[in-house]
């Protein structure tokens, strides 16, 4: 059986109908620069958490939600955009609050799949 994926083919789609005979090399360069990228965001937000700095939570969410959207992560970005939205509800606030785990876990399978696609380039 295969796993679904986690990434929305159609952006996929439009990348490869954009990048015309350079699209492996257009998205092995934005896969590339997002795997940087996200980690950096990432921890960003474990620790702004750790910190209890709603203000930088909000900041870096915002700051992953567009360039995962842009790659197809639709589910990373919703998680995104609802931590951004709505951290400042949250009562207690932790690595174990349910709107960080999603977005954690949604992150966890982006990259994953990301990296499986450079294998496969």
């Amino acid at each position: 059986m295969t796993t679904p994926s986690v990434l929305d083919q159609r952006v996929w789609e439009d990348l490869r109908a954009l990048g015309g005979s350079e699209a492996d090399a257009l998205i092995l360069e934005l896969i590339s620069m997002y795997l940087e990228d996200a980690p950096i965001q990432l921890e960003a937000i474990r620790e702004a958490v750790r910190q209890s700095d709603r203000r930088a939570i909000a900041f870096h969410a915002h700051a992953l939600r567009s360039p995962s959207a842009s790659l197809g992560g639709l589910g990373l970005a919703e998680a995104c955009a609802a931590l951004e939205a709505g951290v400042d509800a949250i009562d207690s606030l932790s690595l174990e609050s349910p709107q960080v785990q999603k977005l954690l876990a949604e992150s966890e399978q982006v990259v994953e799949e990301l990296r499986s696609m450079i294998r496969d380039l």
